[in-house]
């Protein structure tokens, strides 16, 4: 029985062995992977926080969409910009050239102003202030700019407040690119650091608000007429201006076959340098003779009309005046006094 007993339990005390063997190898083996796993948690963080550390200065704040700040465009300030070019630069100009000049100045201010801020360029205020007083100096100062800048006022419906904001808005500008250059320590050629920023303001700005300056463009290009382009004809002989050196007018016949002249811009030096002394005595302002353009012109042709009446100057009165007629045609679709 003892034998038999013996033959049975030597085996199961092998067995027994090799299970807590076993269980032992599981336990220390499961122990120490642990401990190994624990051990890595550090290292991956210690990397991960140095990856972010390396990257955190090229990604700005600023440069994500959701918080990058953009420079409205400013109809107000293009409004003004356009009559002042339409108005007081000394002759008349085609409404579509106005427009797109001022489309360009006008996105031109809003991506300076967005570039400064992107750059975190310091704006001068004292310098704006100072721009700003010696404009409105000038403008109390001087008769003619005071008549142009009350006439501004009056026919874009303007308070004096709208037009000191549009002086701040253009002074700002102006100081930008200046304080820019002082600040990166530019050298060399002025004029080449100004044109560098401008160019990288221009695209950093259609980079970021390209619907913002479609939507703009197509809205204020709509004001534009487009006619049919105008082919040269001979000049009648039954005009009264025939007789003169007439080449330089250029004119050509719309679609309701009346005359008008191709380039109408030219008009002006012809008549400055073929009527100089009727235009000269037709100045409304004696003290400023020369200022034969939009906001004076109706005052002009009164005054040329009322020297037609007189024998000195009948003649060539009546000339101009024929001219004028032409004249106001041609423009009459770019400035509403002439509709």
């Amino acid at each position: 029985m003892k034998n038999e007993l013996d033959k049975l339990t030597g085996p199961m005390h092998e067995e027994t062995k090799r299970v807590q063997q076993k269980a032992m190898e599981q336990y220390y083996g499961h122990k120490y992977g642990r401990r190994k796993f624990r051990w890595g948690y550090p290292v991956v963080i210690v990397l991960l926080l140095c990856f972010v550390a390396m990257i955190y200065p090229l990604q700005k704040p600023e440069e994500t969409a959701s918080n990058l700040y953009i420079e409205p465009l400013d109809e107000q300030y293009f409004l003004i910009a356009a009559y002042t070019e339409q108005y007081n630069q000394g002759q008349f100009k085609k409404l579509a050239d106005v427009i797109e000049n001022n489309l360009y100045f006008t996105i031109e201010r809003s991506a300076l102003l967005t570039y400064a801020k992107h750059k975190n360029i310091k704006i001068d205020h004292e310098l704006i202030e100072k721009n700003i007083e010696q404009s409105l100096s000038y403008i109390e100062n001087n008769s003619l700019a005071k008549h142009k800048h009350e006439k501004m006022l009056q026919i874009l419906n303007l308070s004096n407040d709208a037009y000191n904001d549009f002086l701040i808005k253009t002074a700002t500008v102006n100081t930008i690119v200046e304080s820019f250059i002082e600040e990166q320590d530019l050298k060399g050629p002025k004029g080449k650091h100004i044109a560098q920023f401008h160019q990288e303001a221009r695209q950093f700005y259609y980079k970021h608000a390209a619907k913002e300056i479609e939507k703009f463009e197509r809205d204020q290009r709509t004001r534009v007429i487009e006619k049919t382009p105008l082919v040269e004809v001979p000049t009648p002989e039954t005009f009264r201006f025939a007789e003169k050196d007439h080449k330089a007018l250029n004119l050509g016949l719309n679609d309701e076959q009346q005359y008008e002249f191709i380039n109408p811009h030219i008009t002006f030096d012809y008549i400055w340098g073929t009527y100089g002394p009727l235009i000269y005595e037709a100045a409304p302002f004696k003290e400023y003779p020369f200022h034969f353009e939009p906001l004076f012109y109706m005052d002009y042709k009164r005054n040329i009309e009322q020297l037609a009446l007189q024998s000195k100057w009948r003649d060539e009165a009546l000339e101009v005046l024929e001219i004028l007629e032409i004249f106001e045609r041609s423009y009459k679709d770019d400035y509403p006094f002439l509709q």
